[in-house]
């Protein structure tokens, strides 16, 4: 992190908690849509990271970036949740794996439509 760590949280939990430890500050840090970027590298099985990415997207501000990382044919939980989640047009693919999206809108995000879909 360098220069900037004091920029930079580090949260070793759930997601479920991290969200709700940031949400309680009264900070404008912990208002939904403030993060520049939230990088995801937690469980890898598709429920996991489909609840990840339903609860860390709304934290993700317009212009920001939410990243993941072990997007791969290793990690095919991880694969199914972000093809489901976003457009894959949008998805771009940097070194280590890291799958990243610009949120332009919260439209982008698809949300539960494909589990409704099936049921």
């Amino acid at each position: 992190m360098g220069e900037n760590k004091d920029r930079c949280t580090m949260l070793r939990m759930t997601s479920a908690e991290a969200v709700g430890r940031i949400e309680r500050y009264t900070s404008p840090i912990g208002n939904n849509g403030t993060r520049d970027l939230v990088f995801i590298d937690a469980l890898h099985d598709y429920e996991s990271v489909k609840e990840d990415i339903g609860l860390w997207w709304p934290q993700v501000r317009t212009g920001g970036i939410l990243a993941l990382h072990d997007f791969n044919h290793q990690w095919p939980g991880v694969e199914r949740a972000v093809a489901e989640s976003f457009n894959l047009m949008h998805i771009g693919v940097a070194s280590d794996s890291v799958a990243f999206i610009l949120k332009q809108s919260e439209d982008q995000y698809r949300g539960n439509a494909h589990a409704a879909q099936a049921a």
